[in-house]
């Protein structure tokens, strides 16, 4: 099993990583991802976003589970969702008197080949 707990969002090519990560789990392992799909140009530059846009060609929302769906199911068909994404709040303690609280996606995938 691999977690990444609110890791994609910090990552400079999230979409390397999650195209990459089958190779570390076996058939029949897990990938459990959670996040609060927070893009921000500071850590990922805009194209590398796994949703959070609109699409140039619709004009449509493109949300992050959807590109997650796309990337680990259609593009690689290395993955099947076991559940339906779950929301989980989440409280970040800042500084000493200051929290910031959301609500992060998880969401659990099975490898499949």
């Amino acid at each position: 099993m691999v977690l990444a707990a609110n890791l994609i969002t910090e990552l400079y090519d999230p979409k390397a990583f999650l195209s990459a990560i089958h190779n570390r789990i076996k058939v029949g392992g897990l990938l459990v991802l959670t996040s609060d799909y927070k893009w921000d140009t500071r850590k990922t530059p805009k194209e590398s976003w796994l949703g959070g846009y609109r699409s140039e060609k619709t004009s449509d929302v493109v949300h992050s589970y959807s590109a997650l769906e796309d990337l680990l199911i259609g593009s690689t068909g290395h993955f099947e969702s076991v559940q339906s994404p779950q929301d989980i709040p989440f409280l970040k303690r800042k500084f000493k008197r200051n929290f910031e609280y959301t609500i992060t996606q998880l969401t659990v995938w099975r490898r499949i080949k």
